[in-house]
Order: structure tokens, then sequence, then C-alpha cells
């Protein structure tokens, strides 16, 4: 079946690939990307400051997200249909921005 061999060839499916820590999970992928993009709030590469949001929102487990440089507390200031315990915000600086969150109608109960 031509989808499994497609599935065998990518490193980042459990069905094959390197066995390196790195590729043995997908989800390796999403947290490799989220380290990526702290650095690079951290520290501005040239070329790649103007070229990042200003701000980044997620929702989701402060547990995981904060790991990255996304803050529970910089966030309480947001209005957002969503709970605000669940809100995390990455940003340059160590201002707390009031602003009204507004969701695309992709996501069930968000504003937009």
């Amino acid at each position: 079946m031509a989808g499994g061999k497609l599935a065998e060839r990518n490193p980042n499916m459990e069905t094959g690939g390197p066995q390196e820590e790195a590729y043995r999970r997908p989800w390796r992928f999403g947290s490799r990307m989220l380290q990526h993009l702290q650095s690079y709030y951290e520290v501005f590469p040239a070329g790649v400051q103007e070229r990042l949001p200003e701000t980044i929102v997620v929702l989701g487990k402060p547990s995981f997200y904060g790991r990255y440089g996304f803050s529970l507390e910089r966030a309480q200031k947001l209005i957002s249909p969503y709970p605000l315990e669940y809100t995390l915000i990455l940003r340059r600086g160590d201002d707390v921005p009031e602003a009204e969150l507004i969701y695309p109608q992709a996501f069930p109960g968000g504003s937009g």
C-alpha cells in the first residue's frame, strides 16, 4: 500500500526511520520547534527578529508551554473567550499587555 510505504520512510513516524531519541515520537518535532522559537525571542539572531511576530499566544497546559518561555502571568490582562489559566504568551520584553483576543471561527466558542 502506497500510504504505508510513505509512513515507513518518514523519520518522524513510529513505524520506521532512525531510532535516535530525537525521531522516536512525532510530538518531539513540536518540542524542538518550541525550543527554537524560545531561543529566537531570547537572543535575536540577525535577519530573524524582523520576521518574528511581536506576540504569540497559545492555549494549552502551562506546565508544558512554560518550559519554552511562554508566560501565564503576562497573559492575565488579556480578554479571551477561553479560560486565562490556559492562555500563555510569548513576547519580547516584560510588559503585561492588555488586549482582546479574537479567534477565527474554526475555534468553537471564539469570536471572529
